[in-house]
């Protein structure tokens, strides 16, 4: 994965960010190029190169698109600010590295799909949460994990 500052506004982070994204999706920058244009997105052909290297901004349309096809958030992409992703089940996903189904209602489908139906329940109370939140509730349960196992 690209490495960038946690917390970047410049062209050079937001690059960096992008091509984050795009490596976990396992797309080229050209198809994800044509993905963004295939969805109302105006690029030149060089323009997610020139992004990812910090010599063109990443536009708030791409931005969008890629919010609204794989749960990655605007001010994450543009800002550096907020959970990368709203929903629990894809960031546990690109965890496992299973997002390369590329379609957000499958891989929902099938990831919480496959979950006991307590857990689907947890799952969705988790998305609720921000990122922080998220954090505190799963070191305290590997707290508690650590106590039961004693």
């Amino acid at each position: 994965m690209a490495k960038q500052p946690e917390n970047g506004d410049d062209k050079k982070s937001k690059g960096l960010r992008l091509k984050e994204v795009r490596q976990e999706l396992s797309m080229s920058a050209d198809e994800i190029r044509d993905f963004a244009v295939s969805r109302g997105c105006k690029l030149s052909e060089t323009a997610i190169a020139n992004m990812e290297r910090g010599n063109q901004n990443v536009t708030h349309q791409l931005a969008k698109v890629l919010e609204d096809n794989f749960d990655i958030q605007v001010n994450w992409m543009l800002y550096g600010h907020a959970p990368k992703r709203k929903s629990v089940a894809w960031s546990l996903a690109s965890e496992e590295g299973i997002v390369a189904e590329r379609d957000p209602n499958k891989l929902e489908e099938k990831f919480v799909g496959e979950l006991e139906p307590t857990v689907q329940e947890t799952v969705k109370v988790l998305e609720k949460l921000d990122e922080k939140e998220r954090e505190e509730v799963f070191q305290f349960a590997l707290f508690r994990q650590g106590k039961q196992g004693r």
